[in-house]
């Protein structure tokens, strides 16, 4: 059986990424202010890299 996303998983996928990235960024922001966010950073960075992983072997073609 072979699975595959819809255009709308892919969507959501996409969707999610971005705000990781800008996530991403305002976690810098905090750091020059002297704020730790080390466990949101982690869950962050996990959430991410299953993301790409996800789209990675479901969705080789739009990866």
């Amino acid at each position: 059986m072979t699975v595959s996303l819809s255009k709308e998983d892919i969507v959501r996928i996409n969707d999610a990424l971005a705000a990781i990235k800008d996530a991403k960024a305002e976690l810098v922001k905090a750091k020059q202010a002297g704020i730790s966010l080390n466990n949101q950073e982690s869950s962050l960075l996990e959430q991410e890299k299953r993301l790409l992983a996800i789209k990675r072997v479901y969705a080789p073609a739009r990866a």
